[in-house]
């Protein structure tokens, strides 16, 4: 495989990272809600057990 294929090999994969990280980043902005860009964000946060507005 010669140096230029592989290049645009993974040039390819980070077009395709952007991408993605562009549509959720839209979708977040769109829904107003921080919770949108990561999932799993809102599941720590609604953690009462360990609940960042108490400790505040």
């Amino acid at each position: 495989m010669q140096v230029e294929e592989i290049f645009d090999k993974k040039l390819h994969k980070l077009e395709v990272r952007i991408n993605k990280l562009e549509d959720i980043m839209i979708d977040a902005l769109r829904s107003n809600n921080i919770f949108a860009m990561d999932p799993e964000l809102k599941e720590i946060w609604d953690n009462e057990e360990d609940d960042l507005w108490d400790n505040l």
